[in-house]
């Protein structure tokens, strides 16, 4: 059995943690130096694109769980975004290996 107290203590708790979180400073600055790399096109600083493509991804799961978990919505915009960025870093890290 669930014991519903101690259910809604972690729920409390998920929630207090969720609001500390600083995904948003990650994807604003994950997607300035995105940008910046692409924009010189330097394919000696690629690898940092696969890297910020978590923080990317990040940021659209903390969207989606403030959406589905706290305030009870059903908008899949974010997990669509969250499956894009994964895509696009398994064929960002295919394409590094191949290349090196």
């Amino acid at each position: 059995m669930v014991n519903s107290k101690k259910l809604q203590l972690a729920y409390k708790r998920y929630v207090k943690n969720f609001v500390d979180s600083n995904a948003v400073n990650e994807y604003e600055e994950g997607k300035k130096e995105i940008v910046k790399i692409v924009d010189i096109n330097d394919t000696e600083s690629d690898h940092i694109l696969l890297i910020d493509m978590d923080n990317i991804s990040s940021f659209w799961l903390d969207g989606w769980k403030n959406d589905v978990l706290i305030k009870n919505g059903r908008d899949v915009s974010a997990l669509k975004k969250i499956q894009q960025t994964k895509f696009y870093q398994c064929m960002g890290r295919h394409i590094y290996k191949v290349r090196i």
